[in-house]
């Protein structure tokens, strides 16, 4: 049994966003944070969600054949089309994530929302704490500072007029 409608909540403002953005919210009947719309389950439709992704939430009414290609995200447990999620690095690329291990340090249970903010708002708050600081100044000792070099000696010949005055 396919699903014929999808109802699309507007979760963001379009102030400050493009012209097509704000024109796709218009075009899918959104027009005020928290209104809620149902539409079609159509290509078109999803490819407008598709374009405003960031502004808006969609629930799809649960059945059982999508029950099955559904998976629920680690931080909002939300459900969502296993398209919707993304590989989320538990320890930051900044810190050195993409060396570790990605069995251990990476996870495929967060949707691409949540791995956005996550990324702006938690890894970077960590990357700035002490935390982040220390890990960052312990990878400093890896690559130590050379010694300075001598510089060179001048003879002091080399510039006559200044050793004539007297």
């Amino acid at each position: 049994m396919h699903k014929t409608t999808v109802s699309i909540e507007q979760i963001g403002s379009p102030i400050r966003r493009n012209r097509r953005q704000r024109e796709t919210l218009v075009g899918l009947g959104l027009n005020r944070i928290g209104r809620v719309v149902e539409r079609a389950d159509t290509p078109e439709i999803r490819g407008m969600i598709a374009k405003v992704r960031h502004l808006v939430r969609v629930d799809r009414p649960a059945t059982v054949d999508l029950e099955d290609d559904m998976k629920t995200c680690i931080y909002c447990a939300m459900k969502n089309a296993d398209d919707e999620f993304s590989d989320e690095h538990i320890w930051p690329d900044a810190l050195g994530g993409d060396f570790l291990p990605a069995d251990v340090w990476r996870t495929n249970d967060v949707c691409r929302r949540c791995n956005s903010l996550s990324g702006v708002f938690v890894d970077g708050a960590f990357i700035r704490s002490w935390l982040g600081n220390a890990e960052r100044s312990s990878g400093a000792r890896d690559h130590p500072i050379p010694p300075p070099t001598e510089l060179p000696q001048i003879p002091k010949n080399a510039f006559p007029e200044i050793n004539t005055i007297s």
